[in-house]
């Protein structure tokens, strides 16, 4: 009976200590959320890089992802020429140009969007967009959101929001009352 109990403890022990080992080597080499990173797709080709950073692009467009210290996404697909940056410093970064030639995208720790014909957003730290289908905007905002409705608007966000309406050569900025920047 003795000899019983020690051999089913060995056994025990044993098994205890090989678990341990496996556990211990799957947390360790299991990745870890959000690591600094970059990601480059260029002309429909896989995206090359490292980390927490993801790019796509379509043919005859690029995308540039980089986490600095969020994640970041870019998005340039849909139409030849359209290029998208996405740089995730502050918070989680996406840029998107989705569509006709010509959309670019800049952003910095927020969401730009570009959709349609020769539209231009950058945003650092909010979101900007023009509507879907709008040719020859372009879109700027700082912690704040602005899009651009309809073509040839110039639309300047700070610290709140600006929408550029349908026309030639609008120029809409906005600075939201009792925001602090």
């Amino acid at each position: 009976m003795t000899v019983r109990k020690v051999v089913a403890g060995s056994v025990l022990a044993a098994g205890v200590g090989v678990a341990g080992i496996l556990g211990a080597g799957s947390a360790a080499a299991a990745p870890a959320p959000n690591q600094p990173g970059v990601s480059v797709s260029v002309n429909g080709g896989p995206a090359t890089g490292f980390g927490d950073a993801h790019a796509t692009s379509s043919t005859g467009s690029a995308a540039v992802a980089i986490n600095l210290n969020a994640p970041a996404q870019a998005s340039a697909v849909g139409g030849k020429g359209n290029t998208a940056l996405a740089v995730g410093v502050l918070g989680p970064s996406l840029a998107e140009a989705r569509g006709d030639n010509n959309s670019a995208v800049s952003a910095l720790g927020g969401w730009a969007g570009s959709y349609g014909e020769n539209n231009h957003t950058f945003t650092a730290g909010g979101a900007a967009s023009n509507v879907p289908g709008g040719k020859d905007n372009n879109v700027v905002t700082v912690l704040g959101v602005t899009r651009a409705v309809g073509d040839g608007n110039f639309a300047v966000g700070a610290c709140g929001g600006a929408v550029g309406y349908s026309g030639q050569g609008h120029f809409i900025s906005s600075h939201a009352p009792g925001s602090v920047c």
